[in-house]
């Protein structure tokens, strides 16, 4: 296994870095969508994982410069990686995983068509009024006050508040919110100048796994991002009780830990790219 780390920089995008673990012997290619305000490194175990199975691992990182848009990463961040990892990949068979916003921004991209399976993890169609019970204040608290009234003062905003680690730029934080607080996702994604249209080029295999301890993915809306994908070949939604696999906590951001590779990854990982 070799871990890498680059950093290149792209026409008019800045510099864009990424992490990318290559297998001895590679027999796939994954290209690791994180979740908002997620950085590469909170992947490492699971890359590592995926490399051991014979998986190169592409984890791009997204830009923190101030003034950029939830377009930017959506598309501009996204698709720059997409392209890059798709390159690297050559011939091997391809596929992708989403975490959270990252299952969202693979549904936006037009390379989806490229993958022949898709993970979702924790990747819901996200409105605060379909958080658990007890997310929904401090959720509410934060996409309705804190981040509307602070992100033209702010260079980043912080949205641990709502259990999402490390900080974003202002204004993605304010374009987040807006998506969050609007009972019409698909128009809010229009609004906000993201492409829809894309979902349906998927063409390939979709598991998405929602877990019953997380109270930003709750089964429903994560059910509902993954029927986007309409032409998806075959698709199943998994709602799992971590207790089943003796695993503690999982919550949103749990499954990529290193808690989870015992009994959590073999069951849904290894099984779902047919290296189990």
């Amino acid at each position: 296994m070799r871990i890498t780390r680059t950093s290149r920089r792209r026409n008019g995008l800045g510099t864009l870095q990424a992490w990318r673990y290559t297998a001895d012997a590679p027999r796939g290619a994954v290209f690791l969508c994180p979740a908002l305000a997620g950085r590469a490194g909170a992947y490492d175990a699971f890359s590592r994982y995926l490399c051991r199975l014979g998986l190169n691992v592409w984890v791009p990182q997204y830009r923190l410069d101030a003034g950029l848009s939830l377009r930017d990463w959506a598309v501009g961040d996204t698709t720059a990686a997409l392209h890059e990892f798709l390159d690297s990949a050559g011939t091997l068979p391809k596929y992708a995983v989403g975490h959270s916003f990252g299952g969202l921004f693979l549904g936006l991209a037009a390379e989806n068509t490229r993958f022949e399976k898709l993970l979702l993890v924790a990747s819901p169609r996200a409105n605060v009024w379909t958080f658990g019970l007890r997310a929904i204040p401090s959720a509410a608290f934060n996409f309705y006050l804190k981040v509307p009234l602070l992100w033209r003062f702010r260079r980043e905003v912080s949205l641990e508040g709502i259990g999402l680690e490390g900080r974003v730029p202002a204004r993605i934080a304010a374009d987040c919110a807006r998506l969050i607080r609007s009972v019409r996702f698909d128009h809010a994604l229009e609004e906000l100048a993201l492409p829809t249209s894309h979902f349906e080029g998927f063409t390939g295999e979709l598991l998405s796994l929602c877990f019953s301890d997380d109270p930003l993915a709750t089964a429903g809306p994560t059910r509902s991002l993954a029927l986007s994908f309409k032409n998806a070949a075959c698709r199943e939604v998994r709602h799992i009780d971590p207790a089943a696999f003796h695993v503690p906590r999982v919550a949103h951001l749990g499954f990529f830990h290193r808690q989870c590779q015992e009994r959590l990854w073999p069951a849904l990982v290894d099984r779902f790219l047919s290296f189990g």
